[in-house]
């Protein structure tokens, strides 16, 4: 089984740990397949180049996409793995975050048996963060046949904005635009499903950070930025309470203030909680994994 991994790598001094037990995983649960890794580097070349290049199945890809948002950023990147993968001849196409790796020999095995014609993808589905129809990009298996019948983008570009046809997927499903979601609307526009893996962990730190999907992979979420989820802001209590006070004169102001204010204090919560578990996947990744299944 031939397989091309698209991961796209932002990586600080303190996350470069992160990038390795990926490889490291990845190298550990592949034995059985031909993998080749296209990476591009978004941001710490001269920290992760290096080590990148330890990796006989790891290919460099340059990438020269500059972007403000950095989900379209992340789009821009996969789009250029994935072009690059498109020249030679794979049975599977992966998308990998950094901070996401299998977690068992049989990863690509098991969803292989339930990927077909009508169901060309399988990924992560992040419910638990408040979406409805995202093929979460940290991982997202497709299949040859989709990627060759279909121009593929992984995040929106001016001709999605302006496609009633995606406007009306947007609305019917209550999505919010982020990076993956061309992906489950070429399914949809396709008339076609999507193997959802939903979080499997049977003991949780954290209601998103180290999830454990299809018992299957590992995602730990967040290394790349702040730790600032959407369904923790959305859903939040306080956040709720104040935001009538946004559209008033002179008062939107007093709601910037106490909005700030609040986001920087689940973010110094969710800090705190992925000092724990980066501790925990440091001293024993085995075992700390088996103790969330």
């Amino acid at each position: 089984m031939n397989i091309a991994i698209l991961s796209v790598y932002y990586v600080q001094a303190r996350t470069l740990w992160v990038a390795k037990m990926q490889l490291d995983m990845l190298q550990l649960c592949s034995k059985k397949y031909n993998i080749t890794l296209y990476a591009s580097i978004t941001g710490g070349r001269e920290i992760v180049e290096p080590l990148l290049g330890q990796y006989s199945f790891v290919k460099l890809i340059e990438d020269h996409s500059t972007d403000s948002n950095p989900s379209k950023q992340h789009g821009d990147s996969l789009k250029i793995l994935l072009n690059a993968a498109k020249q030679k001849e794979y049975d599977y196409f992966v998308t990998l975050d950094m901070d996401a790796f299998p977690i068992k020999e049989n990863w690509l095995e098991n969803l292989s048996i339930l990927l077909n014609d009508r169901q060309p993808v399988a990924a992560i589905d992040r419910v638990e963060n408040g979406d409805s129809s995202l093929t979460h990009p940290s991982f997202c298996v497709l299949k040859k046949s989709f990627v060759q019948e279909n121009n593929l983008d992984f995040y929106p570009n001016s001709t999605h904005i302006s496609d009633l046809h995606f406007q009306h997927f947007l609305l019917d499903t209550n999505q919010r635009i982020d990076t993956g979601i061309t992906i489950a609307y070429q399914l949809s526009k396709n008339r076609l499903d999507w193997v959802r893996l939903q979080r499997s962990n049977s003991a949780n730190i954290h209601f998103l950070m180290a999830g454990i999907y299809g018992d299957s992979i590992f995602h730990m979420g967040a290394t790349s930025r702040e730790p600032k989820f959407y369904y923790q802001i959305s859903n939040d209590a306080i956040i709720k309470r104040i935001s009538w006070l946004k559209n008033l004169p002179f008062l939107w102001k007093l709601h910037d203030i106490i909005y700030d204010t609040r986001v920087k204090s689940i973010s110094k919560t969710n800090k705190i909680c992925m000092s724990t578990i980066s501790s925990k996947l440091k001293r024993d990744p085995i075992s700390f994994i088996d103790t969330l299944r």
